[in-house]
């Protein structure tokens, strides 16, 4: 009997990743050559013709300076729109508005809007808003911002359950977010059932998935745990033995990378996001491999394996 051809099925997949926007989460740097290897790292992602780049901030948004600035320089340097993490906790309702007037007179539209990681002295640190729901719909009544919101497949930490998470994440939503971006998950059918679930909440706005740039696997291993994010045996299996073998580490992460991204494709991803860590190898050919072609980017660096970065 022959066998059956796999050849169809990953056509229709590649062809559907084709069609998918993407984007990538950067972080500012502290240090002025932080900020020369992200200008790199920018300009080689900016070749998969993201929809936008995101600018992180600190949970309790003492770097809002650097993350504007950032954003700023993004626009400048490649053209792409540049959205803006902005959190509740740390401000002041009229910090709030005069952050959001400052981003719309730069020329910023995009905001990232989240609640913030909650402090241990929550107390006595300013906090304009007791959820993100507040702030995307201050936001909007403030200017007409496109609105993303974070989503937790696995549930957030805080969260009582996956259900009541999810009908916090349909708040955020209702007030008006444009969009859900998801946490990553390192199995990729967390996603893909997450969904469903939402759907069954009567959620239709679209949720993105996150995709980890794999580099150095112990702090993306770390990332995880500190986030309730589960960290699949497998994973640890497949790294295991590579820390003194830069090379081995990085093709087994591109490797787990581009299954990954297939596979959230598979289950009805509507854009993927790639958290890059500020690296742009791994990331640009994850969205190289899922459809987004990138003209002579990869072809001007053959010899990936000497260039820092990935």
């Amino acid at each position: 009997m022959a066998a059956l051809s796999t050849d169809p099925f990953l056509a229709a997949l590649y062809a559907q990743g084709k069609q998918l926007p993407v984007s990538f989460e950067v972080y500012p740097p502290k240090h002025p050559e932080g900020r020369a290897s992200l200008r790199d790292s920018v300009g080689r992602l900016a070749e998969a013709e993201p929809r936008f780049f995101s600018v992180t901030c600190s949970p309790d948004g003492t770097s809002q300076h650097r993350t504007m600035n950032v954003a700023a320089e993004i626009g400048e340097l490649t053209g792409c729109p540049a959205a803006v993490h902005l959190t509740a906790f740390g401000s002041t309702a009229a910090q709030i508005d005069d952050v959001a007037d400052r981003l719309w007179h730069a020329g910023i539209r995009h905001i990232v809007a989240l609640r913030g990681d909650r402090p241990a002295d929550a107390e006595s640190v300013p906090r304009a808003y007791a959820h993100a729901a507040d702030l995307v719909r201050a936001l909007k009544q403030r200017h007409s911002f496109e609105i993303s919101v974070a989503a937790y497949p696995e549930g957030h930490p805080e969260a009582e359950s996956l259900d009541a998470d999810i009908e916090h994440l349909k708040a955020k939503l209702d007030a008006g977010a444009d969009r859900a971006i998801c946490q990553f998950t390192l199995e990729p059918a967390h996603y893909g059932r997450f969904r469903e679930r939402c759907a069954k909440h009567g959620i239709t706005t679209p949720i993105v998935p996150g995709i980890m740039t794999l580099t150095l696997w112990p702090r993306v291993r770390r990332f995880a745990l500190r986030a309730g994010t589960t960290v699949p045996a497998w994973l640890d299996e497949i790294f295991d033995g590579t820390e003194g073998e830069p090379e081995v580490q990085r093709m087994t992460a591109m490797t787990v990378m581009a299954e990954q991204v297939r596979r959230l494709v598979a289950y009805g991803a509507p854009a993927l996001h790639f958290y890059t860590l500020n690296h742009w190898v791994l990331p640009l050919t994850a969205a190289h491999l899922a459809g987004r072609h990138i003209g002579n980017a990869l072809e001007q660096h053959v010899g990936l394996s000497t260039r820092a970065g990935g």
